[in-house]
């Protein structure tokens, strides 16, 4: 999945490694409308961690936003 720099309208997170899987296309681009499923899906393929690890950091990374 190819880099593209956030544009100034998307939603970024306080957390790289999600940044990181948006600005590769893993996660919608802008930062919105990013769904537990879609963010397991996104950690699986982006950075191959098991589906538990990111359950959790999910739940965590959505009650924050």
């Amino acid at each position: 999945h190819k880099f593209i720099a956030p544009g100034p309208d998307d939603v970024k997170s306080p957390c790289p490694g999600l940044n990181t899987l948006a600005n590769h296309g893993h996660l919608p681009r802008d930062g919105k409308k990013i769904t537990i499923p879609i963010m397991m899906k996104a950690g699986n393929d982006g950075f191959n961690v098991q589906a538990g690890v990111i359950l959790l950091a999910a739940r965590v990374s959505l009650m924050t936003s």
